[in-house]
């Protein structure tokens, strides 16, 4: 029997969204001031860096044990904040996009067995990349429509 991995279809969505919205901006536009202190390009590079280290866990978890990776999401925001608004604007979106489509692929070339077993492992891992995409595509639509309004 084969898992429901309806979160495949849900991540490459997000992904062609972003890419979409990506490709119809503005330097001008990824330099625009979003929330708490960051650019456009800069969320975008914060995608990337989350997409990057889910990647990271899932090819370490198919040599190796399964085992939690706790961290506090506030200090990592933080301390990655200078980085990603130190990054020129183009490489941060390409970062993103390279991320989406490296754990995306990833995904969908994971076994069930290994899908299985790091959702049975209860540690802080997400298959539906979807989620945190949309919540920062939303994001930053809005400062895009409040500065188009303008």
């Amino acid at each position: 029997m084969t898992m429901n991995r309806d979160f495949q279809t849900a991540n490459n969505a997000s992904r062609e969204k972003m890419r979409k919205l990506i490709e119809g901006m503005s330097d001008e536009e990824l330099a625009l001031p979003a929330v708490a202190g960051w650019t456009v390009a800069a969320t975008f590079a914060h995608v990337a860096f989350w997409d990057f280290r889910i990647l990271y866990l899932l090819k370490h978890w198919q040599e190796n044990e399964i085992a939690p990776s706790p961290y506090d999401v506030d200090a990592i925001n933080e301390a990655q904040k200078p980085i990603c608004l130190a990054l020129p604007p183009r490489v941060a979106v390409e970062l993103a996009l390279q991320a989406a489509l490296e754990i995306d692929s990833e995904i969908e070339a994971a076994s069930d067995e290994l899908v299985k077993k790091i959702q049975d492992a209860n540690v802080q891992f997400k298959f539906e990349r979807n989620g945190h995409r949309e919540y920062h595509i939303k994001e930053i639509e809005q400062v895009l429509a409040n500065h188009r309004a303008k």
